[in-house]
């Protein structure tokens, strides 16, 4: 999403590649070594749709390549087939919802969330935890970007098939993980005992947490505006510190918390909440900003409370395994990080009342516009 600013050939290209990975089951590992991918457990995580449609976008803009169609209609089945993977290996509920395999498999958030589920988790057996909103939502979001996809390559019968899948994601999502007493988004765990439980507090030892991944189902067009007004106000009231949109107090937020920034800024816009969206632009480039003067890197740990040291060694986790606490590790200049820095700068100087390339912030094609009136077959904000 950033790279495709800079260089949108390269940026299409690295998605090709990666898709050029998938195995036959549809399976796109997040990690590849020597060996290729025989031996990958852990997924890629679902933006390729949404990456793919920017790319092609940017693509269009910078060089007019209107042929550049034949991209899109490459990565399409290969895209579908990947997300069938998720509702097989993924889902405990036949692809109505969705849950990471393990705390490593999700960089968006290292949070109490995963601390009492196994590190290396397999699907073997029922796993603690059965819903993951965040991995849900964002393979809903995948579903909508590839109808946009379909409609782009004049497939609309097909668009509005996977846009229908969207939707039906969306509305399982609301009926199992929204809390209306707390206005918000939780996972769901099941006990020893078997009993289905839908926040940390009453499934396991942590607190109950309100985390970054209840803010994914933003990015869902076809979210219904009473709670995506109820996910906004939690933006400005539990997530606003100091260092913007913190997981929790002294926990990590992985290599991909400026990615994860990104697409929470991104799911404001969806939900007609620009000025919000950019107040989170400012303040992640704020606190990049500061890092690089105060160490000359940006980490993937931080404290978000006021005056804390965001520097990994003077950092503990609350919880590890074995007890007590320790120091931590750390990832600097993670380069995903500089590419999502550089699109929320892109994004900073847009004009307001524009838009920087044809369907964007979910404007539909133009044969498609008679339907806008449809969450379900509304282009998602890219």
């Amino acid at each position: 999403l950033g790279l495709s600013l800079l260089d949108p050939s390269l940026s299409s290209g690295i998605i090709r590649h990666i898709l050029e990975q998938q195995l036959s089951n549809g399976f796109v590992p997040a990690v590849l070594n020597c060996a290729g991918c025989k031996n990958a457990v852990e997924a890629q995580m679902p933006f390729l749709a949404w990456a793919s449609f920017d790319s092609y976008l940017h693509l269009v803009l910078v060089s007019c390549c209107f042929c550049c169609l034949g991209f899109l209609s490459w990565v399409a089945p290969r895209l579908e087939a990947w997300l069938g993977w998720f509702a097989s290996n993924r889902s405990n509920d036949g692809g109505k919802t969705f849950a990471w395999r393990n705390g490593r498999e999700s960089t968006t958030s290292g949070t109490p969330r995963f601390d009492a589920l196994p590190y290396f988790g397999t699907w073997e057996r029922p796993p603690e935890m059965l819903i993951s909103v965040d991995l849900t939502a964002l393979v809903a979001h995948e579903y909508f970007c590839l109808a946009a996809i379909y409609s782009f390559i004049g497939e609309h019968e097909r668009a509005r098939s996977v846009a229908r899948k969207g939707c039906d994601i969306t509305k399982e999502l609301i009926v199992q993980t929204w809390d209306d007493s707390q206005e918000f988004f939780f996972d769901r765990y099941r006990m020893a005992s078997g009993a289905l439980f839908h926040t940390p507090r009453q499934a396991l030892a942590t607190p109950s947490m309100i985390g970054i991944q209840g803010l994914a189902p933003l990015l869902l067009p076809s979210l219904p505006q009473r709670i995506a007004r109820a996910v906004t106000r939690h933006v400005e009231t539990t997530f606003s510190s100091h260092r913007p949109i913190p997981a929790a107090p002294r926990w990590k937020r992985t290599p991909a918390w400026v990615s994860a920034n990104l697409w929470v800024a991104k799911g404001l816009q969806q939900q007609g909440a620009p000025e919000k969206a950019a107040e989170v632009f400012r303040e992640t480039l704020r606190v990049i900003t500061e890092e690089y003067n105060v160490s000359g890197s940006v980490f993937e740990f931080y404290d978000a409370r006021p005056g804390r040291s965001s520097v990994p060694a003077h950092l503990l986790r609350v919880f590890t395994r074995g007890g007590g606490g320790g120091g931590i590790g750390a990832m600097r200049d993670h380069c995903p990080s500089a590419a999502a820095a550089f699109r929320m700068i892109f994004e900073l100087a847009v004009v307001q009342d524009g838009s920087p390339f044809p369907g964007a912030n979910g404007t539909a094609p133009p044969e498609e516009s008679a339907a806008a009136g449809d969450p379900c077959l509304r282009t998602p904000s890219l």
